[in-house]
């Protein structure tokens, strides 16, 4: 990471490109995962395709960090305690996010879905799904986009605080509002 860190200063100091925007906005999401696993006390090793929430009652791993001590928009809900799930549905800080995800986990395809959010594999700016634009565990530095809504607007369905801190960074940019219609819920693509 300081390497690519190094080499993305050198390339866009002096040299603002539309192209390094594309990058930043991957780089930054893929940073707030990253931040938030740490701060949710995941290691990279324990991240496996069937690893179990640390949060999960059923969970065979101790849990090392009391709920207490976790920022509050990353605390475990109920059902993150109650259900056995994969630890990467935890590192979203909004409740409702994380509990629609837990609902819908078996359903739908989590590749793809992570594969939206990070447009690692895409070189369109219409293709990100989600900007970071600061702390991630802050729930007002995350946006969803249009793009996310129509394909996976059903996630965010009682979701309040993802479209006010959306339409906080969109009101910055001049961009129109974001709302959540019923027609998301049957556009997910499961």
């Amino acid at each position: 990471m300081t390497v690519f860190e190094a080499a993305a200063h050198r390339s866009y100091r002096g040299n603002p490109q539309a192209d390094h925007l594309l990058t930043l906005a991957k780089l930054n999401v893929f940073r707030a995962f990253v931040r938030n696993i740490a701060v949710l006390g995941y290691t990279r090793e324990w991240m496996t395709d069937d690893a179990i929430s640390r949060f999960s009652i059923s969970s065979p791993h101790p849990t090392a960090l009391p709920a207490a001590n976790l920022p509050l928009s990353l605390r475990p809900t109920g059902m993150q305690r109650s259900r056995l799930h994969h630890p990467w549905l935890d590192f979203f800080p909004f409740a409702q996010l994380r509990d629609n995800l837990i609902q819908n986990e078996d359903s739908m395809d989590d590749t793809q879905f992570c594969r939206d959010l990070m447009s690692f594999w895409t070189v369109s700016s219409e293709s990100n799904c989600l900007l970071v634009w600061g702390n991630p565990w802050d729930p007002m530095n995350w946006e969803i986009t249009e793009t996310f809504l129509q394909k996976w607007g059903r996630l965010v369905k009682g979701c309040p605080e993802i479209f006010w801190s959306t339409n906080y960074w969109r009101r910055l940019r001049g961009e129109k509002r974001l709302a959540w219609k019923a027609s998301y819920d049957t556009m997910m693509e499961m």
